[in-house]
């Protein structure tokens, strides 16, 4: 089940955002997780950002995450969508998790009032895996990410 994030579920998302953080491209950085939580803390309740759990309903555990925010583009007032974070556990991989995560932000970013959305899957690669899925739910690619380590 897709779902709000409520305050309850910062510490699992946290520990769980270790995890993202272990996999990723970002794992030479420190996480910090205390930071984390205060930064997820704020984002929940703030109708800038969507925070979102994927939820094992009968367990209740929790298995991945997604958070967006909106924000006017810095040339005119009208509104990006933009994904910070789409997490789902390995284990729970395979499923529909992650297009309920992209669709319930289509229909958020829609009711916020945002013109375009912007994924940028940095963390995993860009494979085609990533394009072949992205294009199924219309989206376009438009370029590539590049990063440079300066430690």
């Amino acid at each position: 089940m897709i779902r709000f994030m409520e305050e309850e579920d910062v510490g699992n998302c946290v520990n769980l955002g270790e995890r993202f953080h272990k996999s990723s491209y970002f794992k030479w950085l420190p996480y910090e997780k205390e930071k984390t939580f205060d930064y997820v803390m704020r984002g929940i309740g703030d109708k800038r950002k969507l925070m979102l759990v994927a939820e094992d309903t009968p367990s209740q555990k929790i298995f991945g995450f997604f958070t967006a925010k909106v924000e006017p583009f810095y040339f005119c007032d009208e509104m990006c969508s933009i994904e910070e974070v789409l997490f789902v556990s390995p284990e729970n991989r395979g499923g529909s998790t992650a297009i309920k995560f992209m669709k319930a932000w289509e229909a958020w970013s829609m009711d916020v009032g945002a013109s375009l959305m912007y994924f940028s899957p940095t963390s995993h690669g860009q494979g085609d895996k990533w394009d072949g899925f992205m294009k199924r739910l219309g989206h376009h690619k438009i370029g590539s990410s590049y990063r440079k380590a300066l430690k």
